[in-house]
């Protein structure tokens, strides 16, 4: 992860967090190159405070891949501390595979994603090493190696 990161007051609070699993026909999950955490990363964002876990899903999924959900599954959360700017934060990640949505989804928010593209589950590991702690929930989710 990048040092001197520059986070929003958002990121310095404890937060619920979501991260989607999107599948196309083709059984390829969409992933993202995120610009400020140089990372790859599927689709994550905050929850907002008042916010229903759903909700936030729905929300967040509209505003970065422009689709509309239509059914979703929680698959895993698991809560994580992060130090930044030297304050202990607790971000709960709900890890979600959505089932069934309008819309195609595309890259809405160039500003915070640099490339957005297509992969299977099997090449994950192809990645370079510096990915999400959601991609790691689901890689370990799905016992990828």
């Amino acid at each position: 992860m990048r040092e001197n990161v520059p986070y929003t007051e958002e990121d310095i609070k404890n937060h619920q967090a979501i991260s989607a699993i999107i599948q196309n026909k083709l059984g390829q999950i969409l992933i993202f190159r995120h610009k400020k955490f140089d990372f790859w990363t599927i689709p994550i964002g905050k929850v907002k405070e008042g916010q229903t876990i759903l909700e936030g899903l729905k929300e967040e999924l509209f505003e970065e891949v422009g689709i509309e959900v239509i059914d979703s599954v929680l698959l895993d959360t698991k809560t994580q501390v992060y130090n930044r700017r030297g304050l202990n934060v607790a971000v709960t990640h709900n890890l979600f595979s959505i089932i069934s949505y309008t819309g195609e989804p595309f890259n809405k928010e160039a500003e915070k994603h640099s490339d957005m593209t297509w992969i299977y589950l099997k090449d994950i590991p192809s990645l370079e090493e510096n990915i999400s702690d959601s991609m790691r929930m689901l890689k370990k989710y799905f016992k990828i190696k």
